[in-house]
């Protein structure tokens, strides 16, 4: 996932943190995380659990068009 990361990065202006849920389970609970990997967006779940590069490209090409 940090290579895909680090290639979007270079096409949209995207800011990564990772976060041991284990360090963080209020943040899990709020956001009803219940696998891992999982990535918010805009403090929202936009995927849990195992995720393809093509899937978040095509998520964040919609955020750019203001289309979500």
């Amino acid at each position: 996932m940090a290579q895909a990361l680090d290639r979007l990065g270079e096409q949209y202006r995207i800011e990564v943190q990772e976060l041991d849920l284990l360090d963080n389970l209020d943040l899990a609970a709020r956001h009803g995380i219940m696998a891992t990997p999982a990535v918010l967006i805009d403090d929202e779940l936009a995927f849990a659990g195992r995720i393809k590069e093509t899937d978040l490209r095509e998520k964040l090409e919609s955020i750019a068009r203001g289309d979500a």
